[in-house]
């Protein structure tokens, strides 16, 4: 996707006036740099919720044995009429 921008920038650069070449060379830079910073930010995004999908994963494994931790004893208790 960077190169297909990249050539629209520079078939955009050829068709402008000399004078005016410079301005459209600068913005081309700026936006190369706000484009890598976005997609710097995306990924660093991507990492934090696969780590927090990673953390909720975990807790639901944590629940889940508790819940039949739970139960295991319930049914215990229940068929002896006592607690174990």
């Amino acid at each position: 996707m960077q190169q297909q921008e990249h050539k629209l920038y520079e078939h955009s650069l050829n068709e402008v006036d000399p004078e005016e070449r410079p301005f459209f060379e600068e913005r081309q830079d700026e936006g190369f740099h706000l484009s890598r910073k976005a997609l710097q930010e995306f990924e660093e995004e991507q990492e934090q919720l696969a780590q927090e999908r990673k953390n909720l994963l975990e807790q639901e494994d944590s629940v889940r044995f508790d819940q039949r931790t739970f139960l295991k004893s319930e049914g215990k208790e229940n068929l002896s009429g006592t607690k174990i």
